[in-house]
């Protein structure tokens, strides 16, 4: 399975703790914070693919996205079943900042997750 990610939307740790959690499918128990992140991702039983997309015109990252980002690489570390990848799209392919643009008064999540059957529902 790959889930693609808008590291947009992993700047700030509540609103990106949601996202997380919608996106990655993590279960009700999960507690909103880093370590809670790397138990989960740690304990992926299926081969997961973690896309962290960002556009090439995107500013620098916030101190929490780095912190976030080294618990991916120590989970994936930890868990062959888990990898990480980054990619930078070009602005004009890159609809992830438009909708969260248009959620953020509303919290509202857009997630794309994708396996080799197709997108998933």
């Amino acid at each position: 399975m790959k889930i693609i990610l808008d590291v947009l939307r992993l700047q700030e740790p509540e609103p990106a703790h949601a996202y997380l959690k919608e996106s990655l499918g993590l279960p009700d128990y999960y507690g909103h914070n880093l370590d809670a992140l790397h138990d989960c991702l740690t304990e992926i039983s299926q081969e997961m693919e973690i896309c962290l997309q960002t556009c090439k015109d995107a500013g620098e990252e916030s101190g929490f996205f780095d912190r976030l980002l080294r618990v991916f690489e120590d989970a994936a570390e930890e868990n062959p079943l888990l990898r990480i990848t980054e990619e930078t799209a070009a602005e004009s392919d890159f609809p992830y900042e438009e909708a969260y643009e248009d959620n953020a008064e509303d919290d509202s999540v857009t997630v794309s997750a994708e396996d080799e059957s197709g997108p998933q529902e």
